[in-house]
């Protein structure tokens, strides 16, 4: 999984607390059944259709 944060944004939070916030996300997806790549690729694909519907 990749996590993008854009330049402006990267001091915001410490690199400890970013680790436990990647650290609890992980934990309910686990807990919840959930692939995180799997909610990408539908993220990126309903990013996709919403480009194509605004041209």
């Amino acid at each position: 999984m990749t996590l993008e944060i854009p330049v402006q944004d990267v001091g915001l939070v410490s690199e400890n607390d970013m680790a436990l916030a990647i650290q609890a996300a992980e934990e309910v997806f686990t807990q919840h059944g959930i692939d995180p790549m799997a909610c990408e690729v539908a993220n990126q694909s309903s990013v996709l259709q919403q480009m194509a519907w605004m041209s």
